[in-house]
């Protein structure tokens, strides 16, 4: 238990426990001066001590919101780009069949929308996996594990 929660500690014990804190979130909030946080806990900590100097409530909470909608990020600083203008960094290129075949499919069938893996990272996932050659399938096949106490 700590001397704040103490229900034994002396009024002024207390209170130089406060005095602590508020030094030390004081502390914290300068050494980032610049953060948002530390803006924010620095407006947060202004507006307690006016209000608690009897300040205009209305006039403390319009300038709080203002310095909280000046400080608060905008959006973006450079605009947004895709890495891969081809597929927009999904990894498909999209393409348009109108049912002639173009796709790779038998032709006589309707217009559709298809995609192509793209070169790029991202389409390596929808690229298709090289076949196993029949030496790597033996290997595979040939190699045994260890039986676990629920067999194999």
């Amino acid at each position: 238990m700590n001397l704040y929660d103490n229900p034994d500690a002396t009024s002024d014990q207390r209170e130089r426990v406060r005095e602590d804190r508020a030094h030390a979130a004081k502390v914290r909030c300068d050494l980032g001066a610049r953060t948002l946080g530390a803006i924010i806990m620095a407006a947060v900590r202004e507006r307690e001590e006016l209000l608690a100097k009897g300040g205009d409530r209305p006039a403390i909470d319009q300038a709080f919101e203002e310095v909280i909608r000046d400080v608060w990020p905008k959006g973006r600083e450079e605009p947004w780009h895709d890495i891969c203008a081809p597929c927009g960094d999904y990894g498909l290129v999209l393409a348009q069949c109108s049912g002639d075949a173009s796709c790779g499919r038998k032709p006589g069938h309707g217009p559709h929308e298809y995609g192509m893996p793209c070169w790029c990272p991202a389409g390596k996932r929808f690229r298709a996996k090289p076949d196993q050659s029949p030496e790597d399938g033996l290997a595979a096949a040939a190699k045994t594990t260890k039986p676990t106490r629920f067999g194999r």
